[in-house]
């Protein structure tokens, strides 16, 4: 697993075509820098946040990282679609309901929910871009799953390749 130590004597501002990046250098391995910002994101009630882990020694990491959001951004409303019908399609039963756990507050165990009802609670919380390009969207789904999150692994050819729970 891989924790990214923070260092604040290293981390500054960098303004490029998407906005301005928070960039720390650091972290368990110094060759790896780390891009974070705010981005818009319509179609969630969340404040959604973008990290962008780079090799510092590779000269064209700041462009292809920012390449890569670029065009998840230019395509929002697909990726967002494509993103919440995937996780209900994983998540469903053969029923074609998805059985939640509910939250810690729910008295009762919840009643299962349909795919659209399902899809209406998800808001997307960050995308972590990697290294090697490839992509994670990460949505807290507290509500549904308690303390957990469901993440959405992209490769670097933008192909959706798997959905699990984390937390």
């Amino acid at each position: 697993m891989f924790f990214w130590k923070r260092n604040k004597k290293k981390q500054e501002f960098v303004e490029t075509r998407l906005g301005v990046f928070k960039k720390t250098q650091g972290g368990n391995n110094t060759n790896r820098m780390l891009y974070e910002a705010p981005v818009t994101w319509e179609y969630s009630k969340l404040d959604t946040n973008v990290y962008i882990f780079l090799d510092a020694e590779d000269p064209e990491a700041e462009k292809k990282g920012l390449q890569v959001l670029e065009r998840i951004l230019s395509e929002k409303e697909l990726w967002d679609k494509k993103l919440k019908e995937y996780m209900a399609d994983v998540n469903a039963e053969d029923d074609g309901l998805i059985h939640i756990w509910g939250s810690e507050t729910d008295e009762e165990e919840p009643s299962p929910v349909t795919k659209e009802e399902f899809v209406s609670k998800l808001d997307l919380g960050s995308i972590r871009i990697h290294e090697d390009l490839s992509i994670e969207f990460a949505f807290p789904v507290d509500d549904m799953f308690t303390d957990h999150g469901m993440v959405v692994s992209v490769s670097e050819n933008f192909e959706i390749e798997d959905c699990c729970l984390e937390g």
